[in-house]
């Protein structure tokens, strides 16, 4: 075996899967679901078992700013890279607790299209969407790192855009319920 071809070996071998929440109760509901532990060494990170779970802020400068720091370390090479979080939905049809895959279609995980919106939305026309304030930018960040078919977006449904809001322990139940449902993908 060549040197080069080795070195690719261990890279895969060793690529972590990176998953990225913005609020602390969505990263509390992964956090338990999957077992993982909190690293002293680095400020809403927690890992374990190849996942590295950054817990970053909402919007596109808190986005940036702690994935920047995630994807430029070379603690961790990331293979694969997940956003999972809340979204407001336009289609009031839709329970609150579904669950969409936003950036590609699954077998098993219904897709919706996404926009990421600077500030909360309280009105839509048009199709059935998804609102939120980071997968475009969690993308963004992720690309030059991540290939495309390893980066997965997946929102759970908090509301329809109508200015009613859950509970953290709310948002934190939803998104655990959520995981195992997703976590195959990982």
């Amino acid at each position: 075996m060549d040197t080069k071809t080795n070195e690719t070996k261990t890279k895969e071998s060793s690529s972590v899967t990176l998953i990225y929440t913005a609020l602390k109760s969505e990263a509390q509901g992964v956090i338990e679901k999957l077992r993982l532990r909190k690293n002293p060494m680095h400020d809403g990170v927690s890992e374990g078992a190849g996942i590295v779970l950054l817990r970053g802020g909402v919007g596109e400068a808190a986005t940036k700013r702690a994935l920047e720091s995630i994807l430029k370390s070379r603690r961790w090479s990331i293979g694969r890279a997940v956003n999972i979080g809340i979204a407001g939905c336009s289609d009031r049809s839709v329970p609150v607790g579904s669950l969409f895959c936003c950036n590609r279609r699954l077998p098993e995980i219904a897709y919706m299209p996404l926009r990421s919106v600077a500030a909360p939305r309280s009105f839509h026309e048009g199709e059935a969407t998804l609102y939120d304030m980071e997968a475009e930018h969690f993308t963004k960040a992720v690309r030059p790192f991540v290939p495309e078919d390893e980066i997965y977006l997946f929102k759970v449904v908090s509301d329809h855009l109508d200015g009613f809001d859950l509970s953290r322990d709310e948002v934190k139940k939803i998104i655990a319920k959520s995981v195992e449902r997703w976590r195959k993908y990982l």
